[in-house]
Formats: C-alpha cells, structure tokens, sequence
C-alpha cells in the first residue's frame, strides 16, 4: 500500500464526529477503495486537473454533493461508476459517509507504454495559466526534426501543472503552427485533425503493429490544452504536451484520422433533440481497419451512438457509443473491425438543449458538433478525401 494513502486514510480515522453513525468495516472500507480508485487521481489532498475540492475524508465528502454529482453522472468525468462501485458508495454516503479504520487500499497503477519514448512534444516556452477560473484554451505547435520519414508507434501524455490542466488533445496540420503557445478556439482550425485526445482517466495509446502515424517534413503537430483553474491558483506555469515512441522502421501503413456523423442539424430551445445519420462505404471505396474511436459534442450532448451495418442491416460492430455523454471525459476506445465495401456506418447524436436559442452545428462551446472520429489504417490519400467527408455525405433524418 502506498505511504501516501495510508497517512491520509489514518488521518481520516481521527475525524469522527458526535453523532456519526457507524458502519461495518467491509462497507466503509470498500467506500474508502473506491474513493480512492475512482476519485482521488483529481480529486487528492492537492486537487489536480481542474478539480475544485478534496475527497480525501469523511467529512470532505459529507460537504459535497456527492451521490447527486453519481447520480447525474457527472462524476467522475472518465464515466459512470460501475453499478456495483455506485452502490457501495450511495449506501455508505446514506449512513453518514463514517471513517474507515484498518483498510488497505491501492489505487491502479498508472498505464504506461511498453514502447520507449524519444520524443518530447512540449512549447517553447512555460505558458503562464491565470488564476481566473474559466476555461482557456491554448494552443502551440510543434515540427518533427529534418530527416527521414519515422511512425508514431506510441503516445503518452505528460502533464506538468496537474491543479490546471483539464485535457490535452494532439492534432496534426498540413502547416507549420507556432511553438509559443497561445490563445485558440476549442475546435482548433478545420485545417487541423485529431490524433489523440487525454482527459482525467484517460490513457497513453499504442498503434498495432500494422501501423503508425506519419512523422516527416510533411506533418506538422499541434497541442492544445485545455486550462481550468476553479481553485484560483496563482502563479502557475505550464509546459504539458506529450511523448512519443517514433521507429524509423515504417510500419507497413500509415494510420489517420476519419470523422462519421453530420454537420446538419438544429436543435430548438429548451427541448431534447436528435439526429439519426448514415453513410455508406461505396463499392470503389477502401477497405479499412478501424483502431480506436473518440466521439466528441459539446456541452449539450446526452449521447452519441456509433456502429457499423451490413447491408441486411445486421449490426457488426459498436465504434466508439456512448450512452451517457460527458463533455469533461472524452478519451480513446480502442477497436479493431474492418469496415469494408458496401459497409454503412450509422450516427446518432441526441442533445439536451437547456437554453433559450437554437443551437447549430459550430467550433464554440455554445455550439454544437456530432462527430465519430475513429483512427484507422491505411490512411486514405485520394486527392478528394477530406477527414470529415463521412460526415459530410451522410443522410441524415
């Protein structure tokens, strides 16, 4: 067990109030793991990304809303708690949320490559992050060195002002973007592709073997960060990016980025709306090995469904759905299906509209999107191909 959470669990021990009801050891020390599991990566005895608060004792939990934030599915931000990891804690928070005594607990270790890193992803220079506490968004570039065409075989965040950063997203630009970070939109450029996104109990990601990102004269990459510093912390710097396996043994295909999904809809105010598209892979189209999906919307969205059709309309496989959405977790899910020929790909975006406008699609947060990204190989170069030409083409009702 490791020292730090044992000081604090014994520090929590000392804390029971008058009055607080007791509870077996095994149910308040099964709360305790899954606190510590499940919680405490954000929310630790220093908070880290963008969390506001502490969940360290008893009483720091007693003081939140807590089960509300289970329920509504909006905490943790990875995703909803398993049913049984929800239970458990509904039950002990409903008999007072009491201390724990003499339990062991270990959080999972962190996921790293099994390949080795050799290259480092990081601005120019340490961005100062504001105190203030709404979002920002920060962007800056970063060019592989002269010389011979390599793969990206592996990626692997790494996070330097933990209390501020909220995410991390990679992209990839036919052009040269400053090293220095600076102010950008949350949807980027639309000259810009995803990568590879981070978020709080999100992962570091390697390619099969079949496979690997282009890293050449010809790529140019691009971080984002996300900023959110609820706390109010001052005097923070930033230099967070990434790391990188690179091989200059080229994998047999290049991989990329596709989009399935729409541009076209409008959702009336203070309404749920939703849009059902599909798209077909065309008879002269590629086949292709779909790797890793990463659905995105805004803060809007309710769910996103995304999966692959035969032409009888039996179901293949499931890319990337999620039931229940959430704007502060969005990661990558691996896959591995080959959509071929003849393959119809179907979307299904749904949204909770609580404002009083019409929303549309659009690259601001008061915007909208319903996009699949999914991560396949090998990459397609026809010279009408765009990413979001699924999207694009899609029928939609």
């Amino acid at each position: 067990m490791r020292a730090a959470a044992l000081m604090l669990l014994l520090a929590s021990c000392g804390e029971r109030t008058i009055g607080e009801r007791s509870s077996s050891p095994g149910e308040a020390c099964d709360a305790e793991q899954v606190l510590e599991t499940r919680c405490r990566t954000c929310h630790g005895a220093s908070p880290r990304f963008g969390a506001p608060m502490s969940l360290v004792t008893p009483a720091d939990v007693r003081a939140r809303p807590v089960k509300q934030r289970i329920a509504d599915g909006t905490m943790p931000p990875s995703g909803p708690l398993p049913a049984s990891e929800r239970a458990i804690l509904e039950a002990w928070i409903d008999r007072g949320a009491p201390a724990a005594e003499g339990c062991a607990t270990d959080a999972p270790p962190p996921t790293t490559l099994s390949c080795k890193t050799d290259v480092a992803v990081r601005p120019a220079a340490p961005h100062p992050v504001s105190s203030a506490s709404g979002d920002v968004y920060v962007c800056y570039g970063f060019d592989p060195p002269a010389g011979e065409k390599r793969h990206i075989t592996g990626i692997a965040p790494r996070i330097d002002a933990a209390a501020a950063v909220h995410h991390l997203t990679l992209l990839v630009s036919d052009t040269s973007v400053p090293s220095t970070p600076a102010p950008c939109p949350i949807a980027g450029s639309s000259a810009w592709r995803s990568v590879f996104g981070w978020a709080p109990g999100g992962n570091s990601f390697e390619l099969p073997k079949e496979a690997g990102f282009a890293f050449d004269a010809n790529s140019h990459y691009v971080v984002q960060v996300h900023y959110s510093n609820p706390t109010g912390k001052a005097g923070l710097t930033d230099t967070s990016g990434f790391d990188l396996c690179t091989t200059g043994t080229l994998r047999p295909n290049d991989a990329d980025v596709m989009a399935f999904g729409t541009h076209a809809f409008t959702i009336p105010p203070r309404a749920s709306h939703a849009v059902s598209c599909s798209v077909q892979v065309p008879a002269w189209g590629e086949t292709t090995h779909l790797i890793a999906a990463f659905p995105h919307m805004h803060t809007l969205g309710a769910s996103i469904d995304n999966t692959a059709h035969a032409l009888d309309g039996s179901r293949l496989a499931d890319l990337g759905s999620r039931a229940r959405w959430n704007f502060h977790a969005q990661t990558w899910t691996p896959l591995d299906f080959t959509l071929r020929p003849g393959d119809i790909v179907k979307t299904r975006c749904a949204w909770n509209n609580t404002t009083d406008s019409f929303v549309t699609f659009g690259e601001k947060t008061s915007d909208e999107m319903c996009y699949a990204f999914v991560m396949y190989y090998p990459r397609i170069t026809h010279p009408s191909w765009h990413w979001s030409s699924p999207a694009v083409s899609a029928i939609c009702n």
